[in-house]
Order: structure tokens, then C-alpha cells, then sequence
């Protein structure tokens, strides 16, 4: 990321925090075959696919489920007196 052909930028949110998003622009970057990902020409497809486990909306759905699983174990530990993490399950 800090060799030449690489330009970094931080994208300011309306909270005044530039750390957690930022732009990164290629021009004329250039990688050693034995770091490449995938195959010439496909990066674009590879960072669609990256990207798209991160902005899905079904995610939301994911965290909806997650919650419920853990709730369920939860009550199953405690209506059973297990230990959790060596802890009577409370």
C-alpha cells in the first residue's frame, strides 16, 4: 500500500471521523506475480465479491438470527446449570 501507483485518501463522515473509510486509487501500481489474487483480469469480480459480504442487507437478517441462537443457548445453559467459560451460566 505505500509503493508508488497508490494514492490513499480519507473519506470524511458527517461525524468528523476519517479513520475507518478512505478511497484508494491505482494508477500504474504494480504487483510481483507471486502476490496476485485470482487471475489476470479478474480483480474486479474478486473486490465485488469481497465487498459483497460486507453491504449485503441480508446481514441484518444474519445479526437477527445470530441473536436468537445465542439466546437460545443461553437459556439452555442456564435451565441446564452448565458452566459457561468455567462460570455457572448465569
Amino acid at each position: 500500500m505505500d509503493q508508488p501507483g497508490i494514492e490513499r485518501r480519507p473519506v470524511k463522515m458527517i461525524n468528523g471521523i476519517t479513520r475507518e473509510f478512505g478511497e484508494v486509487f491505482f494508477d500504474g501500481a504494480r504487483v510481483p506475480a507471486r502476490d496476485m489474487v485470482g487471475e489476470p483480469g479478474e480483480g474486479w469480480r474478486i473486490v465485488m465479491t469481497v465487498l459483497s459480504h460486507e453491504r449485503e442487507p441480508q446481514e441484518l437478517g444474519n445479526a437477527g438470527r445470530y441473536r436468537t441462537t445465542v439466546e437460545r443457548l443461553t437459556d439452555m445453559a442456564r435451565a441446564r446449570g452448565r458452566l459457561v467459560l468455567g462460570l455457572p451460566a448465569a
